[in-house]
């Protein structure tokens, strides 16, 4: 197995490279120069990033914001933060503590106590057991089944999130059945990764759940419907002869109303597949059509160079 990942967000040059000498023998590390650079990391790597190191004083972005932000984030909020700055008062460190820092590094570093600190907050996290057994889907990151149910009801709970427009979005993956019997489970598994990785590229900062085999359900809680929409049809530019999935969409003005949405979404969704097998039908028919008069001719030309005999052409306008 690999080494786990660290994120450290430091705009200082020399702070930051003394971070990554002392734990690049332990672990992968990435680096950003601020708290927004932090956040695009998030994005692409958030997954596999077992904890994150912070510095509060950084242009563009600072380290309260970044963490403002990845304290609303259902996934982010997960990964633990330690704060690496040299902070001016108690209520400094009150703050940070608030919005969700786990632990603290001072400068200048200390190259054991930042091993030490780093390690036992990744055991802690992984003891915990949450993301990676009880609420994620360790095929395509999305959170699991289990997640879905309990995050639907406290969205729906919550005085301020529930108030927030919503995009739903149900997919079920075309196809899996046949690669499964066809190609094996391995090859079904490949299918449902690369959709899952089409929907997150995406849809980076939504709430996505898989939430069975081939079906995936996704909150992105967008600004209005035409930016959902747009990313609708960015998703669709995705979808290949080899990885697609049916899509079924629904607005909502309100996300007090998921539960609804989620089924009016379903619907579509089954009503984009009855499309998709009605295509690949139609398809398969034009590549059975024949030139009835051509290949008629074809067999008389033969039949006339036959000493005696008789033949019988049968015209069927069915599939078979």
């Amino acid at each position: 197995m690999g080494n786990k990942t660290l994120l450290v967000i430091e705009d200082n040059e020399i702070n930051r490279q003394s971070l990554v000498d002392i734990l690049e023998e332990k672990y992968n590390v990435l680096t950003a120069v601020n708290g927004r650079e932090g956040l695009e990391l998030l994005r692409r790597h958030g997954q596999c990033i077992s904890a994150v190191l912070l510095d509060i004083e950084m242009p563009v972005m600072n380290g309260y914001e970044f963490l403002e932000y990845v304290g609303q984030d259902s996934v982010f909020c997960k990964i633990p933060v330690i704060v690496t700055t040299v902070l001016d008062s108690s209520n400094d460190e009150k703050r940070c503590l608030e919005l969700g820092a786990v632990d603290f590094i001072s400068k200048p570093y200390d190259a054991l106590v930042v091993k030490l600190r780093v390690d036992n907050t990744i055991f802690l996290r992984e003891c915990s057991g949450i993301i990676s057994d009880l609420e994620m889907d360790a095929l395509t990151g999305f959170k699991n089944r289990k997640a879905y149910h309990n995050e639907i009801r406290a969205i729906e709970q919550d005085s301020e999130k529930s108030m927030r427009s919503v995009g739903v979005l149900f997919a079920d993956i075309n196809g899996l059945k046949e690669v499964n019997d066809n190609s094996g489970y391995a090859a079904g598994d490949k299918l449902i990764a690369a959709v899952a990785k089409k929907i997150t590229k995406v849809f980076p900062d939504a709430n996505r759940y898989r939430i069975g085999g081939d079906e995936f359900i996704v909150f992105s809680f967008d600004e209005n419907e035409d930016e959902f929409n747009q990313k609708l049809n960015k998703l669709s530019e995705l979808w290949s002869d080899e990885y697609s999935a049916s899509v079924g969409k629904v607005w909502l003005d309100h996300a007090r109303e998921l539960e609804m949405g989620v089924a009016d979404a379903d619907k579509m969704m089954y009503m984009e597949k009855s499309r998709y097998y009605e295509n690949k039908i139609n398809v398969r028919r034009r590549s059975l059509t024949v030139d009835t008069e051509e290949d008629l001719a074809k067999v008389e030309s033969v039949a006339e160079l036959l000493p005696g005999g008789f033949f019988v052409y049968r015209a069927d306008y069915g599939e078979e």
